[in-house]
């Protein structure tokens, strides 16, 4: 059996737990459609050297020392010929730069060296005639998609500024046949002109170009740099992740993620085996007693069940602390329903939920009887409230959550 668990953001957007972000202020999880993110730093992935936004700009977000292969993209080593002759060789596919006589007499000054930027010159002319020629042609399926009375138009505006050019505004106007022939005979003067262009280019581009492969003495390119980012949160614009300016921690200052804050919800096993019932699994991630509040939201189209009434609240104790008593803990708290509660473990927590299966028509009923890879999943959707004690703030986080669980044909034949 397989299934999705999914919760929804305030946004309207449904995605996994891991995806999301909590903010302690708005007391509410979010989707990455709703925080942004801000620049932090700059660093090279090779050599973990930080750089700021202004020398990374003027660096063209490219590092100073770091090298790829032009052939395989893997990152270059300094080497050494004789005693003063350093290049740039690759350990995988063996190229170095020598090929393309780049080489000094120093490591500094062979990183320092001026390097032709990637795509070459050639390339960047070709790619403004074909650019150039893409909008010609364009404009002309806009011209032809146009309505006749509008090509005319324009046409007609285009002869006129011709003959005022040329001082002949005395010649009698045009008919529309005459218009339509001229349109015509535009169109096909500028098909055969584009052919004859398309040809002379392809002429003139190099080989490499036209067969899609690059020259193997091309010119090595700079590493690209990476960015740590911290996110806000859309609404109170207050920190949720804030990663450690040093390229070599990966530890962050902050990060507020819901799956670290928010239960984890899981479908229990055994699977479901008829239609009255399903189990899940609560994990709470916090040291703080959860009490969670149940509630209905409303069905929608892609939904085949709907919950029945069963619990309206119930707890889930925090990992334990050392010192922690949890047998007073769980004494201070309500006692369980032993019809909807099935274990407690520290901080997890099993619950039975029962289901009421939404009603199939005739046409699926007839596919899951008579086929047996015809799929029909249990979808259906639980509103949830948190309350932490100690609390985090004065509002409490609602969601919703949506299952999406892989059910046999027999949990529907058995309906």
């Amino acid at each position: 059996m397989s299934a999705v668990v999914k919760y929804s953001c305030s946004c309207g957007n449904v995605v996994p737990l891991e995806t999301m972000y909590y903010c302690y202020h708005c007391q509410k999880i979010e989707c990455k459609f709703c925080i942004t993110e801000e620049i932090d730093s700059y660093f090279c992935p090779n050599c973990l050297d930080n750089m700021a936004s202004a020398e990374a700009m003027q660096n063209f977000n490219r590092c100073k020392k770091c090298f790829e292969c032009p052939n395989c993209s893997t990152i270059l080593t300094y080497s050494v010929k004789g005693e003063e002759l350093y290049f740039l060789s690759c350990g995988y596919c063996r190229w170095n730069s020598l090929l393309c006589d780049l080489k000094s007499d120093s490591v500094a000054s062979l990183a320092s060296l001026p390097i032709t930027p990637d795509p070459p010159a050639e390339f960047s002319a070709s790619l403004n005639l074909v650019q150039k020629e893409a909008k010609e042609l364009a404009m002309l399926r806009d011209l032809r998609s146009r309505p006749k009375s509008y090509r005319r138009r324009i046409l007609m505006m285009n002869v006129l500024a011709e003959s005022k050019e040329k001082g002949n505004l005395t010649k009698p106007p045009l008919l529309i046949s005459e218009l339509d022939s001229i349109l015509e005979k535009k169109y096909e003067q500028f098909s055969l002109q584009s052919h004859k262009k398309a040809e002379e280019e392809d002429e003139s581009l190099p080989d490499y170009i036209l067969s899609g492969t690059k020259p193997l003495a091309s010119q090595p390119h700079r590493r690209r740099l990476l960015t740590r980012r911290s996110k806000h949160c859309r609404t109170c614009d207050k920190l949720v992740v804030r990663p450690d300016l040093n390229p070599s921690k990966i530890e962050f200052k902050r990060l507020h993620i819901a799956i670290s804050s928010v239960p984890n919800i899981k479908i229990g096993y055994p699977p479901p085996t008829n239609t009255n019932e399903i189990l899940l699994q609560f994990t709470n991630p916090t040291h703080s007693i959860v009490n969670i509040t149940f509630s209905s939201p409303p069905v929608l189209a892609q939904h085949t069940a709907v919950i029945q009434s069963f619990l309206s609240e119930t707890w889930i104790t925090g990992l334990p602390d050392e010192g922690d008593d949890e047998e007073n803990e769980q004494e201070q708290q309500p006692k369980d329903n032993p019809n909807y509660i099935l274990s407690r473990k520290e901080n997890r927590l099993l619950i039975r939920v029962p289901l009421s299966i939404l009603e199939m028509t005739e046409a699926e009923k007839n596919e899951i009887e008579n086929n047996n890879n015809a799929e029909r999943r249990l979808r259906f959707s639980l509103g949830i409230a948190l309350k932490y004690t100690p609390t985090f703030g004065e509002q409490s986080p609602k969601f919703n959550v949506e299952f999406d669980v892989k059910t046999p044909n027999e949990f529907w034949i058995k309906k």
